[in-house]
């Protein structure tokens, strides 16, 4: 296609959406200026028509005002002198008047006179049903306590609509007493809306609410009055037609009818017009302006590009840059000419550089393609193993409200996160209310910290957590918290079997010395006894030889002395055989006693405890392994007693004595000593047996990690007792030089931290 063609249809392409885009985009905002003009309309109609049945309201109130200050009603009210009602409360009164009802009410809010008459004001007729609703003593209408007191508005009962007013009866001056009120109220008929609609020129109608029920369209815009209350102004869909609708109230400001106000849309129709017009002579002038314009660019311009284009495409088809178009004439057409054969001159140049680009940034959108591609699969990484990572994560800001939760949150409080999103963590978390200290910690020092072993009771189980909490910027200048919750509740009653495990353990360990110990005692209990037996024997049998010879009255003195004295000794023997054999139950007592102070089955409950009577107990037990080859010093101080588990404590001291004792393959000398330092317990077990080589420094608290050999223990003692010094909140390291031997020092505090 030519470069004529093309400017052609260019230039009609521009001026058909010129043309189209103005048509309707000006037929839109004129359109809706027209709209917008009619919906004033409409509104100021409605306000008109308001304020006509503000006007009738008006005048009825003040028919009342000027009734109520008769000096004849004044005095009526006073002696109720009938002759007042004869001659000025009549049916033509009413009639003239332009009222169809007239009540006397006494300062207490009793009816003293009525009269109410038909709708052509002829004939009097009894008060209609469903006024009393109105008239209530205390009401608006009937209570006017002052000489200035007055109310109006319309009213709504079966039998109609009225516009109503009250006015307190006083002197003809205004002064009082006020010895009531009177009540004046007109009726507001489809004639009443009639003489409304002529005055305003609209076409009206009137709706009470029991005939809204029944038509959904005016339901809705009844609902919708209720919602703005104010005016509703609707355009129909023809836009033939313009609605509007004024919600009717009654004195108690309670909906009681819809009036409903009709009218052509006669302002925009006529703008639509016009604007029809306007578009016809736009149109016209457009197509000249277009075929002078397509002329000139023709004659002026184009005709020239078309030469330069021609020049281009021989020197391309001949690819010889050195070759230049024709530079005729001096304007700005000219200065393309002389551009191109610039051009021309570096084009081979610029032509390489641009392959070096492109490569370039070929390369470089292959990084960022590859890098987009890493970042997205690290930010799905992430996600997945934050969603599915084996801890509770909550993330909270600085009210301590939850943000996020992990899918594991979500599962343990059994909600989703739109649920507890705002609440605090310690609404949903109870049981950890007693740290919002370290919380508070956490925030304001940008720490972090640790809470071990929160222990509660949940569906009837004990459940043990660990906590920590890291600082953490939920976005940019805003910090919160993000709180790691670990269940160790398997973890822990793993610990505890493997702990009663290595009691257990332990326990057989000392069964071989138990057994050596209590032989010594047992086998002289026996001997003891057997030799009391022979004893026993001896002496009954004196017994018996001196009670015969009694009973034969054969006594003599060197005799009896004989007897005597061998019944002695005798006896003395057996008392001494008797000292053994409590002498060695009491050696199987304090056996059997040392070993239910370390085992401590029936105790699994914190108390205060004395360390000292632990080391004595596990020292007396496994004695025999020391027998005499080393020696094991005390060094006591004076120290108080700590909190814990006796049993666990012991089993501590238990592992660390043991394993001293196995270092020492021959003599040897093993050193106990307490202190109290810094309101810490200090417990040092020095030997001097073999040591630990720097190899196996860093493995002695792993578990199945032993030196001894196959059978005898599987590596359990001492990760065990690091596990039991943690729970107390206390440190233990050890010193080892290999060949010189071990001291393990133990700090404990004195009672657990909260």
């Amino acid at each position: 296609m030519q470069l004529k063609t093309k400017v052609t249809l260019i230039i009609l392409l521009i001026w058909s959406i010129l043309l189209v885009a103005t048509y309707f985009q000006g037929e839109r905002i004129l359109s809706n200026s027209y709209l917008n003009l009619e919906q004033r309309k409409g509104l100021d109609n409605a306000n008109e028509i308001t304020e006509v049945i503000d006007r009738m309201v008006n005048e009825v109130s003040a028919m009342a005002a000027f009734w109520s200050i008769f000096d004849s009603a004044y005095e009526y009210m006073g002696d109720r002198n009938e002759e007042y009602i004869k001659t000025t409360v009549q049916v033509t009164t009413l009639g003239k008047a332009d009222l169809d009802m007239m009540l006397y009410y006494d300062i207490d809010g009793k009816l003293v006179y009525g009269l109410t008459v038909d709708p052509e004001r002829s004939s009097e007729v009894p008060m209609p049903e469903g006024l009393e609703a109105y008239l209530d003593p205390k009401g608006k209408l009937v209570h006017q306590p002052n000489v200035d007191s007055s109310a109006k508005g319309i009213i709504a009962i079966p039998a109609g609509i009225f516009l109503v007013a009250s006015h307190a009866i006083v002197k003809s001056d205004g002064t009082g007493p006020v010895r009531g009120t009177e009540v004046l109220a007109r009726r507001f008929t489809d004639e009443t809306i009639k003489k409304i609609a002529d005055q305003t020129n609209l076409n009206l109608e009137l709706y009470r609410l029991n005939k809204i029920e029944k038509q959904p369209e005016l339901k809705n815009i009844y609902n919708d009055l209720i919602k703005s209350n104010q005016p509703i102004i609707n355009i129909e869909k023809n836009k033939n037609k313009l609605n509007g609708y004024i919600l009717l109230k009654d004195i108690n400001n309670l909906p009681i009818a819809i009036i409903k106000l009709s009218e052509p849309l006669d302002v925009y129709k006529a703008g639509i017009n016009t604007m029809y017009y306007f578009y016809m002579v736009f149109l016209a002038f457009g197509l000249i302006f277009i075929g002078i314009i397509i002329y000139l660019l023709r004659s002026l311009i184009i005709k020239r590009i078309e030469i330069l284009d021609n020049n281009i495409i021989s020197i391309s088809d001949k690819k010889q840059f050195s070759l230049r178009v024709n530079e005729d004439g001096s304007d700005e057409l000219t200065s393309v000419e002389k551009e191109m054969n610039k051009m021309l001159s570096v084009i081979d140049e610029y032509s390489q550089e641009k392959k070096k680009l492109i490569n370039q940034v070929s390369n470089e959108l292959d990084k960022a393609n590859k890098f987009a591609k890493k970042l997205e699969e690290a930010e799905h990484l992430l996600s997945n193993t934050i969603s599915f990572m084996p801890s509770l994560l909550v993330i909270t800001n600085k009210d301590f409200k939850i943000t996020h939760l992990n899918s594991i949150a979500e599962k343990f409080i059994g909600k989703n996160l739109d649920d507890v999103k705002g609440k605090s963590i310690f609404e949903l978390f109870p049981h950890i209310n007693n740290y919002k200290n370290i919380f508070l910690k956490s925030y304001e020092n940008q720490t972090k910290e640790m809470i071990d072993r929160v222990t509660f009771i949940m569906d009837g189980d004990k459940h043990h957590f660990n906590i920590i909490v890291y600082p953490f910027d939920i976005s940019t200048g805003e910090r919160g918290l993000a709180i790691r919750i670990d269940d160790i509740t398997d973890k822990e009653n793993l610990e505890n079997k493997l702990r009663q495990n290595d009691k257990l353990s332990s326990v057989g360990v000392l069964t071989a010395g138990i057994a050596h110990e209590i032989t010594h005692p047992i086998k002289s209990i026996s001997v003891a006894l057997n030799a009391l037996k022979i004893s026993s024997s001896h002496l009954f049998n004196l017994l018996d030889k001196y009670l015969s010879m009694n009973n034969q009255k054969i006594i003599h003195e060197n005799t009896t002395g004989n007897y005597y004295t061998e019944s002695n000794n005798e006896i003395n023997k057996s008392i001494e055989l008797i000292d053994e054999i409590v002498l060695a139950a009491n050696q199987i007592n304090e056996m059997v006693n040392n070993l239910r102070s370390f085992v401590r089955m029936d105790e699994d409950m914190e108390k205060n405890v004395n360390i000292h009577d632990g080391i004595n107990s596990i020292l007396s037990l496994i004695k025999y392994k020391c027998q005499d080859r080393i020696k094991i010093t005390k060094i006591f101080g004076n120290i108080p007693e700590i909190e814990c588990v006796p049993g666990k404590i012991n089993q501590v001291f238990m592992n660390i004595i043991t394993n001293a004792i196995d270092a020492i393959p021959n003599d040897g000398e093993i050193t106990i000593k307490t202190y109290y330092q810094n309101d810490n317990i200090i417990i040092s077990v020095k030997d001097n047996g073999v040591g630990i080589s720097e190899e196996n420094k860093s493995k002695i608290f792993d578990p199945s990690f032993t030196t001894k050999k196959s059978g005898i223990d599987v590596g359990l003692g001492l990760p065990i007792s690091l596990g039991i010094i943690r729970e107390l909140h206390g440190l233990i390291k050890f010193e080892s030089q290999l060949g010189k031997g071990t001291e393990f020092i133990i700090s404990l505090p004195i009672s657990k931290r909260k």
